[in-house]
Order: C-alpha cells, then sequence, then structure tokens
C-alpha cells in the first residue's frame, strides 16, 4: 500500500518539477539572446526531451511556437515560482513533523491534531511580509536555502522499489539524445509518425529530382546504346541501370511514404510526392525483379531481332546492323518543357521503331545518320 500511496505522490509531486523547471529555463535563454527567435521552438522541445524525456507527436519547426500555448509564457508570469514551491513544501513537511515528534519514514507522517506543529505553522504564516522571507524561512526549518533531500528522504522507499524493479526487467534508464523520438507500438494508427512539413517536402522533392535526372538519363542512354546495338555486353550494361533505376525508385518512394501530404498547399507537392510514393515494379522482392527486367529484355531482344515477312515469303530482318532499307540522314529536336515529369518520347523512324525514355531533359538532340 505504501509503494502505491507514493507512486500516486510521485505523479503529481516529482512528474512536475522537470517542466517547472525548464519553463523559465527556456524564458531566460530568449531573454539573454542565448535563445534567438529562429530557434524558439527548437530550444523549446530540445529542453522538454532533456529534462522531461518527451517529443511532439509530429514533426515541428521553426514556423510553430509551442512554448505559447503554456499560458504563463504569453502572458509573462514567472513559473519558477511553482518549481520553488514543489521543494519548499518538503521542506515545512519535515520541519513540523519534526515539531510533532514523529518516528519513522517521513512519507508516514501526519501532523493532524498536533498543536506544536500548528503553533510553528501559525507563527510563519502570522508573519506575512513584515519580515524578509528568507529570515522567516530560517525560522521554520532551520536554513535559508532550498534543500530537496527532504523530497528525497519521502519518496525513498519507492525511489528503491523503482530501482530494483528496473534491475529486475533490465530497464534502459533515460533517453539517449534530446532529439529522440519514441518508436511507434505496433496497435498504433499507421498516420501517427508521418510527416507534415510541407518545407522539408519540399527539400526532399528538390533531393529527388537531382539524383533523379542522372539514374534516368543514365538508364535512357543504355537502353539506347542496347537498341542500336544489341550485343551482350549492352545487355549486361541495361540489365545493371534497370536494377539502380529500381534502388533508386524503391529508395526515395520509401522516403516519399514518411509524408502525409493530405494539408499541402502546394497541390503539384502533392502530386509529385504521390507520384514518388508509387514504387511500382521496384516493390518485387530483389529475385522476382530480377526476373522481371530479364523477361522484357528476352521481349525486347526478340522484337530487335525479328524479321518482318511479306505474303510472297520475302523477309526483312530488323536487326540495326543488318536493315535492308537505308537510314538517309534524319535530325530530330525535341524540347521537354517539364522537369518533374516522366516522359515516354517516340522516335519513329522509318521501319523501325524505337521507344526511348527520358527524365527531366531540358532538350535533346538526335542524330542519326
Amino acid at each position: 500500500s505504501d509503494i502505491n500511496y507514493l507512486l500516486k505522490m510521485a505523479l503529481e509531486k516529482v512528474a512536475f518539477l522537470p517542466f517547472g523547471y525548464l519553463v523559465d529555463q527556456w524564458r531566460w535563454g530568449v531573454f539573454s539572446g542565448r535563445t534567438p527567435p529562429s530557434r524558439y521552438n527548437f530550444d523549446w522541445w530540445y529542453l522538454r526531451t532533456k529534462y522531461q524525456g518527451i517529443c511532439p507527436p509530429v514533426v515541428r519547426n521553426e514556423t510553430h511556437f509551442d512554448a505559447g500555448a503554456k499560458f504563463h509564457v504569453p502572458h509573462v508570469t514567472p513559473y519558477i515560482r511553482y518549481f520553488v514551491s514543489f521543494v519548499l513544501q518538503f521542506q515545512f513537511h519535515q520541519a513540523l513533523c519534526k515539531e510533532a515528534g514523529h518516528q519513522g519514514p517521513l512519507h508516514g507522517c501526519d501532523i493532524y491534531q498536533s498543536t506544536k506543529a500548528g503553533d510553528k505553522l501559525r507563527k510563519v504564516l502570522r508573519a506575512g511580509s513584515s519580515q524578509p522571507w528568507q529570515d522567516i524561512l530560517k525560522d521554520m526549518i532551520g536554513s535559508d536555502t532550498l534543500d530537496a533531500q527532504p523530497l528525497l528522504n519521502y519518496f525513498q522507499p519507492v525511489s528503491q522499489w523503482l530501482q530494483e524493479q528496473n534491475q529486475k526487467n533490465k530497464e534502459v534508464l533515460g533517453w539517449p539524445e534530446y532529439q529522440w523520438q519514441p518508436p511507434m507500438p505496433d496497435d498504433y494508427p499507421e498516420d501517427i509518425a508521418l510527416v507534415t512539413d510541407e518545407a522539408e517536402a519540399s527539400k526532399f522533392v528538390e533531393e529527388y529530382d537531382q539524383i533523379s535526372q542522372v539514374v534516368w538519363n543514365e538508364y535512357a542512354e543504355a537502353n539506347w546504346n542496347y537498341n542500336t546495338n544489341i550485343t551482350s555486353e549492352a545487355s549486361k550494361i541495361l540489365l545493371q541501370k534497370n536494377v539502380q533505376m529500381a534502388n533508386h525508385t524503391l529508395k526515395y518512394g520509401t522516403r516519399a511514404k514518411r509524408f502525409d501530404v493530405t494539408y499541402f498547399q502546394n497541390t503539384t507537392m502533392k502530386r509529385i510526392i504521390h507520384k514518388i510514393q508509387d514504387l511500382e515494379r521496384a516493390a518485387l522482392p530483389v529475385k522476382e525483379l530480377e526476373e522481371y527486367n530479364q523477361i522484357l529484355l528476352d521481349m525486347e531482344t526478340t522484337y530487335s531481332v525479328a524479321s518482318v515477312c511479306h505474303s510472297n515469303g520475302t523477309c526483312l530482318q530488323l536487326e540495326p546492323g543488318s536493315m535492308l532499307f537505308p537510314l538517309h540522314s534524319l535530325y530530330r529536336h525535341f524540347l521537354l518543357e517539364s522537369v518533374d515529369q516522366l516522359f515516354l518520347v517516340p522516335f519513329l523512324l522509318p521501319h523501325w521503331p524505337v521507344l526511348l525514355t527520358f527524365s527531366s531533359l531540358k532538350e535533346l538532340t538526335l542524330d542519326t545518320q
């Protein structure tokens, strides 16, 4: 029963102390200039995680002002008074218990009906503001300074019990860093940890676009080289670029799934994120993806080296190296306007359909002579 009682009291008295301490510590940082406006929210959550071990349920940034949600901050009401009071009350309690002649654990003390304890408390209250509070405090508890030892004495039994339980259950105390975020339990909603920061999403899309230009262009070049020179080496390179492109899609698609774009203001941003989140064939297991790519390549090879036969039995090979029709000077100039779309651009040469894929290209010039 003592442990249950002390646990209940600890939730009321001990759990408050970190918050009672950090509110004005944050505010003093603001007043001194140590915490500039560009770090108001960061420093607030830094202190809350450092001292309380809690973090925001969703990602926060400097467009938010979470400290202002505490009334005392915008109202400019000092908060350290509450921290001081929580420490002093146990010093008062210990002094009154001593006056009442209590023997035993401090949490078991009851000064009810003790005239000595009552007289001592009456003397303190009667003084009012007639004397400096430090003098009154010293007369009451024998010291004019704050001392957390009475509080520790009061909760000593439950503190010892908790240490034993932690050792028994091999619990890890504390948190590793001051920007720590807790792991999500299995039964939590899937979107509980999604990122809603549109500025962070913008940086992600910019990074994705830069990397995509390289990856897709390398794939397009390998695809073109293969279609114009069907060899085992060109085939091997194309398969490698296929895998590279799938890994790129999987990596950024998985990262894109961290974003909740429901309330994004930029509709283009929402569309791009949704597009990146679609993994398509990259979602296949590695072995199945390799088989899929090989099947596509085999189909393309079969088509490229096939022969087209007329009804009279005359056949023409479609393999680029042995075409029986001349490819005269053909020059094509294409302008692709958008940089955030993937294009399938058909180049229709006489008797020789070729499909090339390009990403984020401003200009493409081909000379097939």
